[in-house]
């Protein structure tokens, strides 16, 4: 065989070796990538999952705090005989009389928006946060609690529109029960104390089971909120929410659906492009049952950064190995030729 033969099928040779060894270089490319994207998105679900944890546990210390506050304030007031005697006597305008500067006081102070007297059988007596509104009976958890306990219980616990942190106690004068003492706060400061500490949005959705339709729609109404009922099928609004909710279109029912019973980022929540990324946290009655949750547009930005430019070196450094590996090969390969070329010369 000439010479000439030979070289053209030691170059034919190289060449194919080169063509497979381009493919096998994009392949494991290509399956590098798609394997940094998995674990990229697996990594931003994490950091958006401890991010939304640290929300979670700043809200409970808050309700940790504001329980112990709430107790202390029901615990004086109900040592005042004064309250106890116009109680004892029925009369609810002398009471609301005797009250409002107490009320207006703790309101003020210590952001107090809820204080109730009801009689032994749960029916309201006096609101000395809204006179007008009496002689209804109140069902929730925590009277009831309150009621076969004869102790004081507290919950978060939703009223006739919103969400509020609740206290309620047993209410004697002497050994008689004359009824029972309720105080409390609404929690949507809480979220401003959220936005404060953090870049993220916050709001809350109840059970539409636990609203009545239209008195929610007429406190939307009041409140300058917005009043569309129909928007989601299980949950309303009961707090504003941010318009970064309402433009990304984050909250369906699909989205909240994980969020009903434990701390959740929305289902596919680290593929989508952006910063914020959606997730919540549920909220329980005094019973343990779901009337609620929290929802959180989580800004991420930093931390993804930092993922993406981990991510972007990692493929640089990879496909420079690959680079090398390659090199390698295809010197070791030529060397193996020159060699055998020498041999049959």
């Amino acid at each position: 065989m000439s010479g000439q033969g030979l070289g053209n099928r030691m170059i034919t040779r190289h060449m194919k070796l080169l063509t497979v060894a381009l493919s096998a270089f994009f392949l494991v490319l290509i399956a590098t990538y798609l394997s940094m994207e998995r674990l990229y998105i697996k990594n931003v679900n994490m950091v958006a999952r401890e991010h939304l944890q640290e929300s979670q546990d700043l809200f409970n210390a808050h309700v940790a705090f504001d329980t112990e506050k709430l107790t202390a304030v029901l615990s004086m007031f109900l040592g005042n005989e004064e309250f106890k005697q116009l109680f004892a006597e029925g009369d609810r305008e002398k009471l609301y009389k005797k009250g409002l500067p107490l009320y207006t006081m703790l309101h003020e102070r210590h952001g107090i928006t809820h204080f109730y007297f009801h009689l032994p059988d749960g029916t309201n007596f006096l609101r000395l946060h809204d006179r007008q509104l009496y002689g209804d009976e109140i069902r929730r958890e925590t009277l009831k609690t309150a009621v076969v306990t004869g102790k004081m219980a507290v919950g978060i616990e939703l009223g006739k529109t919103s969400f509020a942190l609740r206290i309620v106690s047993p209410y004697y004068h002497g050994s008689r029960l004359i009824g029972y003492v309720e105080i409390g706060e609404e929690i949507d400061h809480f979220l401003d104390l959220l936005q404060k500490r953090k870049k993220d949005v916050f709001a809350i959705l109840a059970e539409k089971s636990v609203l009545s339709r239209d008195e929610w729609i007429a406190s939307q109404k009041r409140r300058g909120l917005p009043a569309d009922w129909d928007v989601l099928s299980h949950h309303a609004w009961v707090t504003f929410p941010d318009q970064k909710f309402l433009k990304g279109r984050y909250v369906t029912e699909a989205a909240i659906k994980p969020f009903e019973y434990e701390l959740s980022i929305a289902p596919g929540a680290g593929d989508r492009a952006g910063d914020l990324i959606f997730g919540g946290f549920p909220l329980f009655d005094i019973q343990g049952k779901h009337v609620g949750v929290v929802v959180t547009l989580m800004d991420v930005s930093s931390q993804m950064q930092g993922l993406a430019q981990l991510r972007l070196m990692s493929m640089i450094i990879i496909s420079v190995l690959l680079l090398l590996v390659m090199a390698l090969a295809g010197y070791c390969v030529r060397r193996r030729g020159v060699g055998r070329r020498w041999e049959r010369a």
